[in-house]
């Protein structure tokens, strides 16, 4: 069991579980759960953190801190990100899903900072999410932190760029702007994902 605790820039802590490493959709549901707790923190919050370090715990348990960086150098005004729906378009989603998707959901927060695509048949085999902004730069220290060893740079994409092939999720910075893809698709192994995966990175890299 791993746990992974978010220290919020208004000083409170919440401790994320996750259970065993089983399947790329279970970890990616880790990964979902990491950024609903900072997507709150940041919504509930007025201050900026950022920054990483991480600790062992007593146990098993892996605790992650997130330390306090000035505002002023370290995010993007909700106001000026861009759209994430314009960093992967509809056609480049179902190029990446390998079959049709749904009209992307963009969810405010404030925003638009997250855009969604769901496979037509089931919302849950086929789902890919762009999120830009504040909470995908924290959920990248985050998981960094936690899992180390299974992060994987990627040359030539942006600034800089991470993969995180146990949880199908790759994080791309250009400047100060930070974004994250990551992708469910239920019948089919990271190993065959992952090249259209990194195109849709670069894609997302190139439009930043």
């Amino acid at each position: 069991m791993r746990s992974a605790m978010h220290k919020a820039g208004c000083g409170r802590a919440v401790v994320l579980k996750a259970g065993p490493r089983v399947t790329l959709h279970s970890r990616f549901v880790t990964t979902l759960a990491s950024v609903a707790v900072v997507t709150a923190a940041v919504s509930a919050c007025t201050t900026t953190t950022a920054g990483h370090g991480s600790a062992r715990s007593k146990g098993t348990d892996l605790v992650t801190s997130i330390s306090p960086r000035p505002p002023s150098s370290a995010d993007i005004p909700a106001s000026e990100l861009p759209d994430p729906c314009t960093l992967l378009r509809p056609d480049e989603a179902k190029a990446l899903a390998g079959t049709a998707v749904r009209a992307p959901v963009r969810a405010p927060i404030p925003g638009p900072t997250l855009c969604q695509y769901n496979g037509l048949a089931s919302a849950t085999s086929v789902l890919i999410q762009v999120r830009v902004g504040r909470v995908a730069k924290e959920t990248f220290y985050i998981d960094r932190n936690a899992h180390p060893d299974e992060f994987r740079a990627l040359p030539a994409v942006g600034d800089e760029a991470w993969e995180y092939g146990a949880a199908g999720v790759i994080w791309v910075r250009r400047g100060r702007l930070w974004a994250r893809i990551g992708t469910i698709l239920a019948d089919e192994a990271f190993a065959s994902l992952r090249p259209r995966l990194e195109r849709a990175a670069a894609i997302m890299a190139s439009r930043m």
